[in-house]
């Protein structure tokens, strides 16, 4: 191999790199002005693929007749170099350009505006030089070019998704690390414009090693840091920023107004000290404890510090276990202390545990009085964890005899809007599908109790109120007085009056099925944007037949008018990789969300999932293109393909909730393998497909490079379709499993297309 190609192939890993790191980066940052919503990945996606494919598709266009393909490559590089900061710095000073107020929650059309906004220049860019990449193998885009590009691309990403999680995240922030991109960009194209013959060249190379000077100037002069910190002044305006850090478990900032700290997580505010919202810990923590005859072993999950711990230990027990997920909080408390959290976090009857509650309330041998729930709402996935079914059987499974239960939900003592109520009813329903005894003590947050052997409905007033002079407590505002008007039976009846004429049947909110977090954010987006309810409502009266009907009758109609049509096997052909890019981005989500669910990590494995895939997506394709020639029959080759992705399609969801049965910590390494092949079969099966359906949409071979643009342009298309569907509407409303049955109807009906054209033309 010459020094040339080699150069253009290490160029083509580099730019993978960049694009994978940049990608996990952009989902970190915009989770965090996102509030750590999760399914907001749809629509990072949804609008990554859109950029990526007007850059390679429609803006290549205009330079088809350019003939100085590594030229370009090289001045795209520059280009997209200046893009890595300011692409950090537009995310972060998005909510102050588009005059959301600090604390504002940002909701659908915002989102979808921000990242395109954001992603505009990188992608679009990145996207044409792509098509520059493959025109630098093949001035005629031949496919063997095409895939070699995507192989050596889907390389780059794989490393770079496995360094990012394993070197940059501990060690840099993230202007830090697009300036070290910026330097693996500069060798890269350095060495291949020294290697290469090209007009102009010793221009371009004291172009690239001044702009590899100024980054040098840059980091010498803590020019970096400064930037890093103006950003976040303006994403976090009024405040002083007295630590920004991030972890694998996600990004923890504390900022200080008028010597009140507020420690984030995930951008979203997870404590506050010294002074807390006395209230609603003391009510929280006594009113639940007061429905104990005795605690003596209590579990607090998440943000215990700042109040809640020091209600809990004003009681006469014995142990408190605190598991909080990520140990950087904790260390961040005690880095920014308070005389609440010193006297919290030192009392001997504390435990720390840093581990993900979910998961060690599943493998927990310890048994406990009270399990304290301390999340507020399922408005993400990783709180919709704490608020499912099979979190409430395992929490049983770890409670006494008579443990009881504690969670909170948004409340109101004067209305309840729909969504309000949908989110509550479904916690009920849910809760009494585990446990015999559930009560519930309305308020400002709604206070549910549940237990399998305690009777909570039979606790009356006047013995919480004895046990509240019993324990002696000292509390500033909880009273004999203020006890008995919480607890009065009438807004109970009150309460479930409300909730009465709510359907029953599909308010379950289970695992794979969530929801409760579609009802959370609901009713989240109900408050800061109302003109959005109406949307929500209507997807919430979505099912699986009825979205089965309507595709079958939207495919029946297009083979009705295409029957006559000359290009009926174009037509289907069209469709099926339609449909592929719709359920390689579904499949993608399922896994990546799966894994969130289950383990809670996602933060710490999104950019390894996503290289395997866009790995297998190229192996698939590569592996496809060096067989097509021995291939006898197209068509029934594509076929044994369709069915085994509509196989993989039903199976997926299965194998999701075998592996989320496994309780033992010692296979974790193992099951992380196994979401990673699953992420590299999925990618294989549906990247074997493109060059065999190019084969078969253009059989004269000088049309190839035609139809690897237009069918790319029908694969971009599914996959933005089903990024923005899957994580809006299918995985929340439908569920995983019935998503996988959808994306198999919608593969069994591209099957059927293909037989019609077969047997149309007879082939």
């Amino acid at each position: 191999m010459s020094k040339e190609n080699w150069a253009k192939n290490i160029a083509v890993i580099i730019k993978g790199f960049i694009a994978m790191v940049m990608q996990i980066i952009v989902i970190r940052e915009l989770l965090i002005i996102f509030s750590g919503n999760e399914l907001s990945l749809g629509i990072i996606l949804s609008n990554w693929l859109l950029l990526e494919a007007l850059g390679s598709g429609l803006l290549a266009k205009i330079f088809t007749k350019f003939k100085h393909n590594i030229k370009a490559y090289t001045i795209l590089q520059i280009f997209i170099i200046l893009t890595l900061p300011l692409t950090i710095w537009l995310i972060r000073t998005a909510k102050v350009n588009l005059g959301i107020f600090y604390g504002e929650i940002v909701n659908l059309p915002q989102m979808f505006l921000i990242s395109f906004s954001s992603l505009f220049l990188f992608s679009i860019l990145d996207g044409l030089q792509f098509y520059f990449a493959c025109r630098m193998f093949s001035q005629n885009l031949e496919a063997t070019a095409i895939t070699k590009v995507y192989l050596l691309e889907a390389l780059g990403m794989l490393l770079g998704g496995i360094i990012f999680s394993y070197i940059f995240l501990p060690l840099f922030n993230s202007f830090q690390i697009t300036f070290l991109l910026g330097y693996m960009a500069i060798v890269g194209v350095f060495y291949l414009c020294l290697v290469s013959t090209l007009s102009q060249k010793q221009i371009i190379l004291r172009l690239l090693i001044f702009l590899s000077c100024l980054n040098v100037a840059l980091v010498l002069t803590d020019k970096i840091d400064l930037l890093h910190q103006t950003s976040l002044q303006k994403q976090f305006p009024k405040q002083k920023i007295l630590n920004y850090q991030n972890s694998i478990y996600g990004n923890v900032t504390v900022t200080e107004v008028k010597d009140q700290l507020t420690f984030f997580s995930n951008g979203v505010p997870s404590v506050v000290t010294p002074i807390t919202d006395i209230t609603f810990t003391e009510e929280f923590v006594h009113l639940t404890l007061l429905h104990h005859p005795m605690p003596k072993d209590i579990l607090l999950i998440s943000a215990g510090a700042g109040g809640i711990l020091n209600e809990i230990l004003k009681e006469p027990l014995s142990k408190v276990d605190y598991a909080e997920l990520d140990p950087l909080i904790i260390k961040e408390i005690k880095k920014f202390p308070s005389e609440l959290t010193v006297k919290e976090l030192n009392d001997a009857r504390v435990n720390i545990i840093y581990q993900d509650g979910r998961g060690f309330v599943k493998n927990s041998q310890k048994k406990y009085d009270v399990i304290f729930i301390n999340v507020a709402s399922p408005t993400t996935l990783q709180t919709n964890r704490m608020f499912t079914q099979e979190f409430y059987q395992e929490a049983k499974n770890i409670l006494k005899t008579d443990g009881l239960i504690s969670l909170r939900l948004p409340g109101s003592l004067t209305y309840l809007n729909e969504e309000l109520r949908q989110l509550n009813s479904s916690i009920y329903k849910t809760l009494t599908s585990v446990y015999r005894y559930v009560s519930v003590v309305p308020g400002d947050f709604n206070l549910f109790l549940a237990s399998n052997n305690l009777n909570l409905q039979e606790i009356s007033n006047q013995v919480i109120i004895q046990r509240f002079k019993d324990r002696n407590l000292k509390t500033h505002l909880l009273t004999p007085f203020s006890l008995s008007y919480r607890l009065d039976k009438s807004w109970r009846e009150w309460f479930f009056e409300q909730l009465k004429d709510l359907k029953i049947g599909k308010l379950l909110n289970r695992d794979f099925t969530p929801r409760g977090l579609f009802y959370g954010l609901a009713f989240l987006y109900s408050l800061i944007s109302p003109q959005t309810k109406n949307i929500f409502r209507a997807i919430d009266k979505i099912n699986l037949t009825t979205a089965i009907s309507l595709i079958f009758i939207i495919f029946s109609l297009v083979c009705f008018f295409s029957r006559r049509n000359s290009k009926t096997v174009n037509l289907n052909i069209s469709w099926l990789i339609l449909i592929s890019g719709f359920s390689g981005i579904t499949f993608e989500l399922i896994l990546i969300l799966g894994f969130q669910i289950i383990y809670g990590l996602i933060y710490a494995w999104i950019g390894i999932l996503s290289s395997a895939f866009m790995f297998g997506l190229a192996s698939g394709s590569l592996i496809l293109n060096w067989r097509l020639n021995k291939i006898k029959n197209n068509f029934v080759t594509l076929l044994k393909f369709e069915f085994a992705i509509i196989t993989f399609s039903l199976m997926l969801p299965v194998l999701l909730f075998i592996l989320s049965k496994i309780n033992e910590a010692a296979l974790f390494g193992l099951i992380k393998m196994v979401f990673c092949f699953l992420s590299f079969l999925a990618g294989f099966l549906l990247g074997a497909e493109f060059p065999l359906a190019n084969k078969i949409y253009f059989s004269n071979p000088e049309f190839r490079s035609r139809a690897v643009a237009q069918l790319y342009a029908y694969d971009l298309t599914g996959a933005c379709l089903g990024a923005i569907m899957s994580a809006i509407i299918f995985i929340p409303i439908l569920g995983m499993q019935s998503t996988g049955i959808f994306i198999a109807f919608l593969k069994l009906l591209t099957v059927m297309g293909v037989v019609f054209s077969i047997r149309k033309q007879g082939i």
